[in-house]
């Protein structure tokens, strides 16, 4: 699933409209994008904001470090909404040789990734893939410089298509969804997984070398507050013949965080 040389490579600008065309018009491809303070900064910012969307990854891993991020808080408000998986994809238009326009759908929200490669152009999203009614479409652009982006809301129809002029290198993101009266904005509601800790002497331990056993009551709790902590005693024999040197001693432990899914973690 790798198969590409990703941003820790520190490709130029030029390569991101071949990938999509190539390495990842089948299967995932773990590039690591959106670099805002790393690597060349050949890019413009909109052009990085835009790869999540533009490149398909079963999990996809930014490449920058939190920090970056809070320091350019449109993007990230925008990069908070991305979703992990995808209903649909609509190519919308592009040349390997210099930009790809790329729309994917999430539920009932489209999401669309552009990217030029080389001059200043307009690039152009045409809507025809959207149902009837009208849409509130919120497109994120460079600002000046390398700067934070820009954002800028409009009401449209399938009929229209978006077009937007990028600078060097640049490109553009977006989130379509269906416009209901009074709707400022695509965005839904982000629940964020509490800071947590996980930490064992072994507790949990439920998974031991071949030969050797371990004694103690399962441990657990219905729930737990923030900085509460739980704990537990077992006692791990080594086994008869055991090989000398290090061995293993898995540590397993679930959780479930509000809103969130049974998490298993070793």
């Amino acid at each position: 699933m790798e198969a590409v040389r990703g941003a820790e490579n520190f490709p130029p600008a030029a390569n991101n409209p071949v990938q999509f065309f190539t390495r990842n018009v089948v299967g995932s491809m773990d590039y690591t994008p959106v670099s805002l303070e790393v690597g060349t900064k050949e890019a413009s910012v909109a052009h990085e904001v835009a790869l999540p969307v533009l490149y398909e990854s079963g999990w996809t891993h930014f490449a920058d470090r939190p920090e970056a991020y809070e320091r350019f808080p449109e993007a990230l408000r925008y990069l908070n909404q991305v979703p992990t998986a995808w209903d649909e994809t609509r190519v919308l238009g592009g040349d390997p040789s210099d930009h790809a326009v790329v729309a994917r759908r999430s539920g009932d929200r489209w999401f669309v990734g552009a990217v030029a490669a080389g001059d200043p152009r307009t690039l152009r999203a045409p809507l025809g893939f959207l149902g009837g009614g009208q849409w509130l479409v919120e497109v994120v652009r460079d600002g000046v410089g390398r700067g934070d982006v820009r954002r800028d809301a409009r009401i449209v129809r399938s009929s229209a298509a978006l077009e937007v002029a990028v600078r060097r290198d640049g490109g553009f993101a977006a989130v379509i969804c269906p416009y209901l009266p009074g709707m400022l904005t695509c965005e839904r509601p982000v629940v964020p997984v509490p800071a947590t800790t996980l930490a064992g002497t072994p507790s949990g331990v439920v998974d031991a070398a071949k030969g050797w056993t371990v004694t103690g009551a399962p441990v657990g709790r219905r729930a737990l507050r923030p900085g509460e902590t739980l704990t537990g005693r077992w006692t791990v024999r080594v086994g008869d013949g055991s090989p000398v040197g290090p061995v293993d001693v898995p540590v397993f432990a679930e959780f479930r965080a509000p809103g969130h899914a049974r998490v298993h973690v070793e």
